[in-house]
């Protein structure tokens, strides 16, 4: 009975190997051709790796927006168009060179009005004020101040209508003339008359203006004036030339 036993447990194992090897080969046993055919070692293809000089980069394509340019800041510009100015004020000196052979320093302010842009006209006005000494040779014989000396202060208001023309870059001539109103007050040493008269004068004028800065410039003035003083009944003439030199401002 034993051996019995032992018999059918080797076969029992005996069978199950059997089955597990035909399972394994599809089916066949071994010793049979498609045993050996399954078994034959088949041929697979083996992917070469790729040479990396095969590799091709493209390059990125980043667009980037570009920044923005800021405008540019309009040069400051002394061009005359630009400067006109529509209303000014300027204050200075003028020099008057009398035919008495007498210098008078007047300080002066005046104000300068152009209507329009489009019209090349200029209106002046102002007020200047001086002293003149008239000395003996400035009258004649048959003067009732011959040889006396009058001590003078003169105050002129001149009214201008003026040309203006550019001549340069930030640079206008002014050309004209017009009344001047004359009021005169002083006394002789000598015979201690009193003088005081206002009388209407006459000038012309040529003056060149250039602009410094933005509503600043400098005029260069000059001219001639004529005018007359009455003193007791006796004319006294006060013509002279004048030069004039003032800084002006733009008020508007």
């Amino acid at each position: 009975m034993k051996n019995t036993g032992r018999l059918a447990i080797v076969g029992a194992l005996a069978v199950s190997l059997l089955s597990a090897g035909t399972a394994f080969a599809g089916g066949c046993a071994p010793g049979q051709p498609c045993w050996e055919q399954w078994n034959k070692p088949r041929n697979r293809t083996v992917r070469e790796p790729v040479q990396r000089e095969e590799i091709i980069q493209r390059p990125s394509q980043v667009i980037e927006t570009p920044a923005p340019v800021p405008p540019l800041e309009e040069p400051v510009s002394l061009d005359v168009e630009s400067s006109d100015f529509g209303l000014g004020i300027a204050g200075g000196l003028n020099v008057l060179f009398l035919t008495c052979e007498d210098t008078a320093v007047a300080p002066s302010i005046m104000v300068d009005y152009q209507p329009d842009s489009d019209l090349p006209l200029n209106i002046r006005t102002g007020a200047e004020l001086g002293s003149i000494d008239g000395e003996q040779f400035f009258f004649t014989p048959e003067s009732q101040f011959f040889q006396d000396n009058l001590d003078l202060t003169v105050v002129r208001v001149p009214l201008s209508l003026e040309y203006v023309t550019p001549i340069g870059e930030g640079t206008k001539l002014f050309v004209g003339g017009g009344p001047d109103l004359m009021i005169v007050s002083g006394d002789a040493d000598n015979s201690g008359v009193d003088v005081d008269d206002t009388d209407v004068g006459l000038h012309l004028s040529a003056r060149v203006q250039q602009q410094i800065t933005e509503g600043i410039a400098l005029s260069l003035e000059g001219g001639y004036l004529w005018a007359e003083l009455d003193a007791e009944g006796e004319d006294l003439d006060l013509d002279s030339a004048f030069t004039a030199v003032h800084l002006v401002a733009a008020l508007d």
